[in-house]
């Protein structure tokens, strides 16, 4: 209690938006959604991270308070980057979803950065290569090429969309 008590009230522009779409189930549904994590930054700009199936669903249930129309256009033209870790189903089904409702409700707009494994971005491709809509949609970064001193051309992008000083990824063994 002391140590929040201690804490600065802070301006609503300095504050960030984490929110927890899913964080692990068998089969998605909307009382628990496999992976995803949404994270808006202070000044506007926000990533998802690891959208799982039905992150889009629960994005636009967790918006359901607002506004319906212009509100989640906003919202969704703000996404910038996604960022996934591993190339398990559950940790981007959701992305064409994504990507694709994005476009019919925001509009064309900037293309969203994907920093991902090589094996994630060679199927999002496999799936736009007989998807029109869901090509022009994304900019495909392997997350290898943002392990440090691997700077990226996508970098600066990034770091203006979300205001952020760096994007690394880190190699880790997974199962």
């Amino acid at each position: 209690r002391q140590l929040l008590g201690a804490a600065p009230a802070a301006a609503p522009d300095d504050l960030s938006e984490l929110t927890f779409v899913g964080t692990g189930s068998a089969v998605p549904c909307k009382h628990r959604n496999v992976s995803g994590i949404s994270l808006r930054m202070r000044r506007g700009g926000a990533i998802l991270l690891d959208p799982g199936e039905g992150t889009f669903d629960q994005l636009l249930r967790g918006w359901a308070g607002r506004d319906p129309g212009e509100e989640r256009r906003r919202r969704l033209r703000e996404v910038a980057a996604v960022w996934i870790s591993h190339p398990h189903a559950d940790h981007h089904l959701g992305l064409m979803r994504f990507l694709t409702e994005r476009r019919a409700l925001a509009g064309p707009g900037d293309p969203v950065v994907v920093v991902a494994p090589s094996p994630v971005l060679k199927f999002l491709d496999e799936v736009a290569s007989v998807d029109p809509y869901l090509r022009g949609t994304y900019l495909p970064v392997d997350c290898r090429d943002t392990a440090e001193g691997c700077p990226h051309p996508a970098s600066d992008l990034l770091f203006r969309a979300l205001g952020i000083s760096a994007c690394l990824s880190v190699p880790v063994q997974h199962c």
